[in-house]
């Protein structure tokens, strides 16, 4: 028996799991809608890392000119865990965004046009040492619009003693998601005292 359980995850998975307790909560949950998206990540030798990019976390490509790319972390560099034993920089490249599904694209394929976009990019077109690839399907919330109204209405909707935090309601982004986790922990934890008092 628990006083209050926090479902972090997607509204998806939320409105499977809640579905055989409330019909209407998990039906709204299920209106959200996602894309799929696809992490490259590259391992770059440090010969080929321009100087000009290092102390740099990142960018994100402006949605009027995204071809597949839409961001590109220097992850080794924002993450020093990250950093390989052996050298070099790990470069994480995000594809995929609403209406451009990638999930189809073979392994090729895919990074036929991370190289495209990069080369196009930076300027710069780099022969990765080692490459991953991972495919997440429905991984980024898509937020239209009166999102935030959709979010009240949900939580709203929400028996007692049930919260859902994550990036399906309050942002996408590690930070957002770890603001989101403590916002909604607190406001538990202040319901719960609410009741004791």
């Amino acid at each position: 028996m628990f006083d209050a359980v926090i479902l972090a995850t997607p509204a998806a998975e939320t409105a499977r799991i809640t579905a055989s307790h409330d019909s209407d909560l998990a039906a709204l949950l299920a209106t959200s809608e996602t894309a799929d998206v696809v992490m490259v990540t590259l391992h770059i030798e440090a010969s080929e890392f321009p100087d000009r990019l290092r102390g740099r976390s990142g960018y994100l490509v402006p949605k009027p000119v995204q071809r597949d790319v839409t961001a590109v972390s220097f992850g080794s560099q924002k993450w020093s865990h990250w950093a390989p034993p052996e050298g070099g920089e790990i470069v994480r490249v995000s594809l995929g965004r609403d209406g451009a599904p990638v999930l189809g694209l073979d392994n090729d394929e895919l990074l036929e046009r991370v190289d495209r976009d990069l080369t196009h990019q930076l300027g710069i077109r780099w022969s990765p040492a080692e490459t991953r690839i991972t495919r997440w399907s429905g991984a980024f919330a898509q937020y239209r619009p009166h999102h935030r109204s959709w979010v009240d209405h949900v939580r709203g909707t929400l028996p007692a003693g049930l919260y859902v935090a994550g990036s399906s309601y309050d942002g996408i982004g590690i930070p957002a998601c770890i603001r989101s986790g403590k916002t909604i922990a607190q406001r538990a934890v202040q319901d719960l005292n609410d009741l004791a008092s």
